[in-house]
C-alpha cells in the first residue's frame, strides 16, 4: 500500500487487490454492525458515501 497527498484534501492510494478487499469488507462490517441512525455520527461520514465508495471498489476489482 502507498499514500500520496496530491492536494490539500486529495490523496491517491496504490492498493493490492487483496488490500482493496480488506477495505471493502471492513467498510461492509462497519455497515452491518452500527445502526442506519447512528452512523454518521460514529463514521463521520453518511451511508450513501459509504455504499457509493463500496461499490467504486467493487467496480475497480472487476476491472482486473
Amino acid at each position: 500500500m502507498k499514500i500520496d497527498k496530491v492536494g490539500e484534501n486529495q490523496f491517491r492510494l496504490d492498493l493490492s487487490s487483496d488490500e482493496l478487499i480488506s477495505i471493502s469488507n471492513c467498510l461492509n462490517e462497519t455497515i452491518e454492525a452500527i445502526d442506519e441512525f447512528e452512523f454518521q455520527t460514529r463514521v463521520g461520514v453518511d451511508l450513501d458515501n459509504i455504499s457509493s465508495l463500496i461499490k467504486l471498489m467493487h467496480a475497480a476489482l472487476d476491472q482486473g
